[in-house]
């Protein structure tokens, strides 16, 4: 018997995908960002937090294709945080498995399907994976140090686990 709090698997149900990206004044970079995911046919939903309301940003969504109609977006006002943008996108969420990636991590073709498939083994996991800061990004040079010593960080992490898959990142 399953009590509260339990997951279920069933193996021949595809689960959904839902994809939550929280934005803060980054209009320019979701162009980039968005596309791949767009383009990934294992998004169910592509789900766009403005955290504070941002004209620019709003327009880029508004003129964004999406073929096959998945994008939306809701709007936190007054800015709420990242933290909170998150929690209010995946409480939105209604795929079987969410996605969150910050609005400066590129995604590359393939990667909600990748992810996704990880999940259809049947056992409950999180699953993480190579994240690549968006170029472009308006840093102090501090924040670029951190950033690109973050990517090789993260890089090396995910080969020794490819080398070792039992390992835990």
């Amino acid at each position: 018997m399953n009590g509260p709090g339990t997951v279920c698997y069933v193996p021949d149900v595809q689960p959904t995908l839902s994809v939550v990206i929280p934005t803060h004044r980054r209009a320019w970079l979701l162009p980039e960002i968005l596309e791949p995911l767009l383009a990934d046919e294992a998004t169910a939903e592509l789900i766009v937090v403005v955290d504070g309301r941002d004209a620019a940003t709003l327009e880029v969504l508004e003129a964004t294709p999406d073929p096959a109609g998945v994008l939306r977006w809701s709007v936190l006002e007054p800015n709420q945080g990242l933290v909170r943008a998150k929690c209010h996108g995946t409480r939105l969420a209604g795929g079987d498995v969410v996605l969150q990636l910050d609005d400066d991590v590129r995604a590359h073709q393939g990667l909600a399907s990748g992810h996704l498939s990880h999940h259809q083994a049947g056992e409950p996991l999180v699953v993480v994976g190579s994240m690549h800061v968006a170029p472009g990004m308006r840093r102090r040079v501090l924040e670029r140090v951190v950033a690109r010593n973050y990517e090789r960080n993260y890089a090396t992490a995910v080969a020794d686990y490819e080398a070792d898959s039992g390992r835990i990142l």
